[in-house]
């Protein structure tokens, strides 16, 4: 596991970012489409990103859980491209996460009952642009480590977690932002 990364409370770096002016919140919704399909409980997945000098980095290591909302299990969701085939990066390696049952439903359309193809809804999420890399623990007590220029995802602050620069810029889309910075950028 990478050791440049500095460990945050996320709750506390967030909100003292927010005050300070440091972390400036962006809202953007998500573009791309996805495979996914319903994990089995217990099983690893490693989600692979790279750093600013494009070498692999273990963004996060996790296990599907069952929702305590619905008692099904997570979907372990693979980034594809606009040909609908999965995405390998440089390194080999797809870009898979774990998302709660629930969430996926409210974020995702398609046919829930087989793996497949899903469309985000495109809801507006809030998020925040990671000036440093740091390492968060995420509410299933795992560890994610969040390369610079990546964000946070603010929108359900029970629930903070991250992505790399690279994928928010290959599957978000910013609808507004509170940094003029962020505009230049044309993010």
């Amino acid at each position: 596991m990478e050791t440049n990364y500095k460990s945050v409370d996320v709750d506390n770096y967030v909100s003292q970012g927010i005050a300070d002016g440091v972390l400036n919140v962006i809202e953007a919704k998500k573009k791309a489409k996805v495979f996914a399909r319903p994990g089995v409980v217990g099983e690893r997945i490693i989600t692979w990103s790279e750093d600013d000098y494009h070498n692999p980095i273990i963004e996060r290591e996790d296990f599907v859980t069952l929702d305590e909302e619905t008692n099904h299990p997570g979907w372990v969701l693979t980034k594809i491209n606009q040909q609908e085939e999965m995405v390998v990066d440089s390194h080999g390696h797809s870009n898979q996460w774990i998302i709660r049952d629930s969430v996926f439903r409210k974020k995702y359309e398609g046919d829930f009952s087989f793996p497949g193809i899903f469309q985000s809804k495109g809801v507006v999420q809030r998020l925040v642009l990671v000036p440093e890399d740091i390492q968060i623990q995420v509410k299933t007590g795992a560890t994610m480590n969040i390369a610079s220029g990546g964000y946070l995802n603010i929108t359900d602050l029970n629930r903070i977690s991250g992505i790399s620069e690279r994928d928010f810029y290959d599957t978000y889309q910013v609808v507004s932002s509170q940094n003029e910075d962020n505009k230049q950028r044309n993010i």
